[in-house]
């Protein structure tokens, strides 16, 4: 039996969706463990009404404790030999739960790691892993897979995607890992149960298979800060609890490495609150070669673009002439005044910022704006200041 757990909060507009899509799966040994922490919307009522027609269903109703006590409390509920998980404003593909079945069946792995979607309005982007697929034993994961699952050379580049919902694990091995998280972590919350995961786990299998739909929306890919102090020491609490795992589990330099890079990775588009020095600079951070001031185009519009053009708009230390992406479409329809690339030709501008933290797409976007012949400064993340001592300092990375 596989134990489903799904948090809700809030979050009534995509919860039947969600919740239907996993009582329709062709396999059907299921037990759903729904925590409704603390909504004041109808997200509880609708969760009660699922549990009240389907038997698998069970809804636990508690004060506002946030993701990661979510989390607990439904696994510690859950009697599954393998359990998963699903946020409750995402949605999964019918046979998602019988394809992972059929492969624990077949090699016996503690995880199944597969890929996703993200989701934006009717448009679905896949997001594919990059570790060697198939199955690993302990000996592979110690050559092939720790080594790389935490990133790429590049800044960045992501080699396993850390989100706990694209994966199934046997109990057994979540169990201790995900109750060692702590609650005050609110961005990081999955790598600091997935990782120690990895490590416990003596096998996986890595799928190429597609099946959760990772649902974005503007209030889900750029969240806002209520208190700088408190997000900072939130971060502080996710890289203490991840070197203690690194020393726990022997990790070499190498990993330590990509760690600040992931962090770097995550804290980058919270610049603002979270780089001390931000505000002196005369650039905007961390493009050195666009200056304050400076009339733009601005390149992106996922969280980092987001979260770009949000700052600059309120703080006006630069005017965006224009924000261009190639899915204009979808995000003109979440409210985003987003236009098509082709209109970089049709404006005027003294430079233009790539706002994306993917190496991968900085280099497909930066060679698209070469092709067309724009006499202004391209301004990309430049790797090797992103990673430099006084950089790392900045964000506090000890």
């Amino acid at each position: 039996m596989i134990s489903v757990i799904i948090p809700v909060y809030n979050i009534e507009k995509y919860v039947d969706e969600c919740i239907r899509s996993i009582l329709n799966q062709t396999y059907t040994d299921l037990e759903i463990i729904i925590v409704d922490d603390g909504s004041t919307d109808a997200s509880g009522a609708k969760c009660d009404y699922y549990a009240s027609v389907d038997s698998r269903v069970q809804v636990v109703h508690q004060s506002n404790h946030g993701l990661v006590n979510a989390r607990k409390v439904g696994l510690e509920r859950s009697t599954g030999k393998y359990v998963t998980y699903v946020d409750g404003d995402d949605w999964i593909d019918a046979n998602a739960y019988e394809y992972m079945c059929s492969k624990i069946v077949e090699y016996g792995a503690d995880i199944v790691v597969c890929n996703h979607y993200e989701s934006i309005g009717e448009s679905d982007r896949p997001i594919l892993n990059k570790i060697d697929k198939g199955y690993h034993n302990k000996e592979s994961l110690i050559d092939n897979i720790y080594p790389q699952m935490l990133g790429g050379d590049e800044f960045y580049e992501w080699k396993m995607y850390t989100a706990v919902w694209d994966k199934l694990f046997r109990r057994d091995i979540l169990f201790g890992v995900q109750l060692d998280v702590d609650e005050r972590i609110t961005i990081g919350e999955d790598i600091a149960c997935v990782i120690p995961a990895m490590y416990e786990a003596n096998s996986i299998f890595v799928s190429d298979k597609c099946f959760y739909h990772y649902r974005q929306t503007t209030s889900s890919m750029v969240k806002k800060v209520s208190d700088v102090i408190v997000e900072r020491e939130r971060y502080s609490i996710l890289n203490q609890h991840m070197k203690g795992k690194f020393i726990q589990y022997g990790c070499k330099q190498d990993i330590i490495q990509q760690w600040i890079n992931l962090l770097l990775f995550i804290m980058v588009p919270r610049s603002e609150q979270l780089f001390d020095g931000f505000d002196e600079t005369d650039y905007i951070f961390p493009f050195v070669n666009i200056k304050k001031g400076t009339r733009l185009a601005l390149y992106c519009a996922g969280t980092y673009g987001q979260r770009l053009y949000n700052y600059i708009k309120v703080s006006g230390i630069a005017d965006v002439v224009v924000w261009v992406d190639q899915n204009y479409a979808e995000l003109q329809k979440m409210g985003l005044p987003v236009v098509s690339p082709e209109e970089l030709c049709n404006k005027e501008f003294e430079g233009i910022i790539v706002a994306t933290m993917f190496a991968h797409s900085r280099k497909v976007i930066f060679e698209y704006i070469t092709s067309l012949n724009l006499d202004v400064p391209i301004g990309l993340i430049e790797e090797n200041y992103l990673k430099s001592k006084e950089i790392v300092s900045g964000f506090r990375i000890t």
